[in-house]
C-alpha cells in the first residue's frame, strides 16, 4: 500500500464536513501566449507519504499535556510547527543528545540545541550533524531568530529549513518550517558539474533561448522538495537577454534527469522638480524629491538617503528621454539619469515617477517596519525605459536591479507606478528574507506578498479611495494593482488594473485570463506547470486574505494588517512555506493580539484555509489514514480524492 500525497491543506470537501488534508519572480500584465516557455517543470515523482512513528506519537502526546501546540505536516510525518513555553528546557518529551541550552550561549547554538531537545517529536536523527545554524535575526520586539538549513552528510537539503524563535529572555518558544525525515541517498554523483552545466544548457536550448551561459557554479545538495530525496547539483544559467533571465536548476547527479527549473527573474543631495506620469496625478503633476546627488552644475537621480538610484536602461553612453532625444551626454557608465538644469522636463515623467515613487516605497518600510531597503543598506538601481513596448517591470536578483518597461500604450503605460514600484521592492525584500522558492504554492506567496505592500505603500502614502471601489481616481489607494499604469477608457468592458485584491475573480483585469481564485482549490485555482506553476494566478487566494483581514467585516485595518504581514513573512515563512502552513506563519505573526489572531483564522478559513490540532495522536495513525480532531469534530484525512477502506486515500 503505497500513499502518495496529491493536496495539502484542508478543504471542505461536502455538507457532511469530510475534509482533505493538503499539505525572474514575473509582473505578467498581458496574456501569455506561450506559457510553456516560462513554465517550471515539475518534480519527476511524488513525494512520499512519511507516517510518525510510534515513538513520536507518544512523545507528541506527552508534549501535548505539557501545554505544548503541535500542528503536523502529514506528508512528511512531522511537525511543521511545535509551539510553547521554553522549548529548550528539558522535558518528558525531551529526546535526542541531552544539549543544553543556555543564557551565555549564541543563539545559534541554542537552535541547535532545541532541536536536540525535540528530535524525538520532529524525528531528527542526530540535530548536531543534520542542521546548519545561520546568523541570528533581531526583530522590534526584542525576539531573536534563527534559521537553520537542513544537512544531509555535509550537504543542503534543498526541501528542507527550520526556525527557531527565542523571545526577549531568551527562550524558545516556537519551532516552524520543514525537516526531510529518513534520508538515504548515496553522495557520490555519477556525472560531474561540467556534464550538469552542459544538461542546463541544452534543456534551456531546447526552450528556444541562446547564449547560455553559467551565473552560479553547480553545488551538490540532496534534493527533496516535493519528491523523494535525490542527489543533485544546483546551478542558475542565463541567456539572452540576460536581464530577463535567471534560470535555476537542479539536476539528477546520478541519472542526469532535470528535476526541476524555473526562472527566477521577478517580473516586477539637492532637490530636484519634475512632472510625473498622468496615471498618478491628484492635483499637480509636478513633485520634488530630496537629497539627490549635484555634482559640478549637473543633478543626478540618486539618492543616498532612501538608497536609490534611477539609471537609463535605453542608452549605454548617452541618456536618452522617452522620445528617443538625446538630452546629455552622461560620462558617468551606469546611466544614472541626470540634467544640468532644474526642473526637469515632462519627457522626464517615467524618471521622476520612479524616483518619487522609490522614496514612498523605502520611507514607508523604514518607517512602519524599521527595515533600511531591501537588505540591509543596500543601493537600489533602478531602470526605466527598459525594452520596446514592454509592458512588464521585474527584480532581477543576480543583478541586484528593478526593471520598468514603458508599456505598449495598449495593454499598460510605463510600469513605474507606486504599487507596481512596491511590487518589485517586496520581492528583493523576500529574497533576502523568506526567500520563498519562486514556484508553485510558494511562489504564488511571493507574488501575493509583493501585492500586498505593493498596496500598503499606496495606502500609506496616497489618498484612500477604497470606498469607490470599483471605480479608480489617479494617484489614490484602492484594492487594485497596477491599475495606475492601465490606459484609461471609457469602453464598458475595458480593464481597469493588472489584479484586483478585493475581488480576484473581477474579470476586468489583465493578468493571466484574467482571473484569480479566492478561494484555496477553488473556482479558477491553477493547477498546471505554466506562468512556474501558477504563481500569478494562485497567489489571489492570500491576496483575497489580506484585504478581508484589513477591510472585511472582521477587518483590524491596513496598519495592523501589514504589521502581521510583515513579520509572517520575514520571521515564520521558510522558502518552502506554501498554503499548508501559511495560516500556522500569519498566526504565529500576530500574536501579541488577541483580537489579531482572531481576525486572522476568520479571514483564513473565508478563502477556504483552515486550521488544525494534533487533539488525538493516538486513534489512528498509520501509512494509511489518519484520524483527526478539528473543532471539536472527528475527521477524517487523506492525501487524495479518492477512498481506501472508505477513507480519503491513494492505493
Amino acid at each position: 500500500m503505497a500513499i502518495w500525497p496529491i493536496a495539502r491543506r484542508l478543504v471542505l470537501l461536502s455538507a457532511l464536513g469530510a475534509f482533505l488534508l493538503t499539505g525572474t519572480v514575473g509582473w505578467t500584465v498581458q496574456p501569455q501566449a506561450n506559457m510553456a516557455s516560462a513554465a517550471v517543470l515539475a518534480p519527476t515523482s511524488p513525494q512520499p507519504l512519511h507516517a510518525a512513528t510510534d515513538t513520536q506519537r507518544k512523545l507528541a502526546a506527552a508534549a501535548v499535556t505539557e501545554g505544548i501546540q503541535i500542528e503536523w505536516n502529514t506528508g512528511l510525518g512531522t511537525p511543521f510547527s511545535i509551539r510553547g513555553k521554553d522549548l529548550g528546557a528539558r522535558q518528558t518529551f525531551s529526546a535526542g543528545r541531552g544539549l543544553q541550552t543556555a543564557r551565555s550561549a549564541r543563539p545559534e547554538a541554542n537552535a541547535i540545541a532545541v532541536l536536540d531537545n525535540l528530535s524525538g517529536i520532529m524525528g531528527i536523527r542526530e540535530a548536531q550533524h543534520e542542521f546548519a545554524a545561520k546568523q541570528a535575526q533581531g526583530d522590534t520586539l526584542g525576539f531573536r531568530h534563527v534559521r537553520a538549513d537542513q544537512t544531509y552528510q555535509g550537504l543542503k537539503v534543498f526541501g528542507g529549513e527550520v526556525i527557531v524563535h527565542f523571545n526577549q529572555e531568551g527562550a524558545a518558544y516556537q519551532v516552524n518550517g520543514r525537516y526531510v525525515p529518513d534520508i538515504a541517498v548515496d553522495v557520490n554523483p555519477q556525472i560531474t558539474s561540467d556534464d550538469a552545466m552542459r544538461l542546463a544548457t541544452a534543456d534551456l536550448a531546447g526552450l528556444g533561448k541562446s547564449s547560455v551561459a553559467p551565473l552560479r557554479q553547480p553545488e551538490l545538495v540532496v534534493f527533496a522538495y516535493k519528491t523523494e530525496p535525490r542527489l543533485a547539483y544546483a546551478l542558475t544559467m542565463t541567456c539572452e537577454p540576460i536581464t530577463e533571465n535567471a534560470w535555476r536548476y537542479w539536476i539528477d547527479a546520478q541519472d542526469d534527469r532535470v528535476l526541476l527549473r524555473y526562472n527566477d527573474v521577478k517580473f516586477a543631495t539637492t532637490n530636484i522638480t519634475g512632472a510625473i506620469l498622468a496615471g498618478e496625478e491628484v492635483t499637480t503633476n509636478m513633485v520634488t524629491v530630496t537629497n539627490c546627488i549635484a555634482l559640478t552644475g549637473t543633478n543626478y537621480l540618486k539618492n543616498t538617503n532612501w538608497l536609490w538610484q534611477i539609471h537609463n536602461a535605453s542608452a549605454n553612453t548617452s541618456y536618452v528621454d522617452h522620445a528617443a532625444t538625446t538630452i546629455d551626454t552622461n560620462s558617468i557608465a551606469t546611466n544614472i539619469a541626470f540634467r544640468t538644469s532644474d526642473p526637469w522636463t515632462p519627457e522626464d515623467r517615467t524618471e521622476m515617477s520612479a524616483a518619487v515613487n522609490l522614496d514612498h516605497v523605502q520611507q514607508y518600510f523604514s518607517s512602519v517596519h524599521h527595515r533600511i531597503s531591501y537588505s540591509n543598506g543596500a543601493m537600489a538601481n533602478v531602470y526605466v525605459h527598459y525594452g520596446s513596448n514592454y509592458a512588464n517591470a521585474f527584480w532581477y536578483p543576480p543583478g541586484q536591479a528593478f526593471f520598468f518597461g514603458d508599456g505598449d500604450g495598449t495593454t499598460a503605460n510605463s510600469l513605474a507606478v507606486l504599487d507596481v514600484c512596491g511590487h518589485e521592492f517586496t520581492h528583493a525584500v523576500t529574497e533576502y528574507s523568506a526567500n520563498l522558492i519562486y514556484a508553485y504554492e510558494s511562489g504564488a506567496l511571493n507574488e501575493s506578498f509583493s501585492d500586498i505592500f505593493g498596496a500598503c505603500v499606496e495606502f500609506a502614502s496616497q489618498l484612500d479611495n477604497s470606498a469607490n471601489y470599483p471605480d479608480k481616481a489617479a494617484g489614490t489607494a484602492d484594492w487594485l494593482i497596477g491599475e495606475d499604469c492601465i490606459p484609461y477608457s471609457d469602453a464598458l468592458l475595458a480593464p481597469i488594473a493588472i489584479r484586483d485584491m478585493r475581488n480576484p475573480g473581477n474579470s476586468s483585469t489583465v493578468g493571466l485570463d484574467g482571473k484569480q481564485p479566492s478561494l484555496y482549490n477553488g473556482a479558477y485555482w491553477y493547477t498546471g506547470a505554466g506562468d512556474n506553476g501558477g504563481v500569478h494566478i494562485n497567489s489571489g487566494v492570500q491576496n483575497y486574505f489580506f484585504y478581508l483581514l484589513s477591510d472585511g467585516s472582521a477587518g483590524i485595518g491596513v496598519t495592523n494588517a501589514a504589521q502581521i504581514a510583515y513579520r509572517a513573512l520575514t520571521v515564520y515563512c521558510t522558502p518552502y512555506t506554501d498554503y499548508t502552513d501559511i495560516r500556522a506563519a500569519w498566526m504565529s505573526a500576530a500574536e501579541l493580539n488577541s483580537a489579531w489572531t482572531s481576525a486572522v483564522a476568520w479571514a483564513w478559513d473565508q478563502v477556504g484555509c483552515y486550521g488544525y490540532t494534533a487533539a488525538d495522536l493516538g486513534t489512528a495513525l498509520n501509512a494509511t489514514y489518519l484520524t483527526w480532531y478539528i473543532g471539536g469534530h472527528q475527521s477524517w484525512f487523506a492525501e487524495s480524492n479518492t477512498t481506501y477502506d472508505g477513507v480519503l486515500a491513494a492505493q
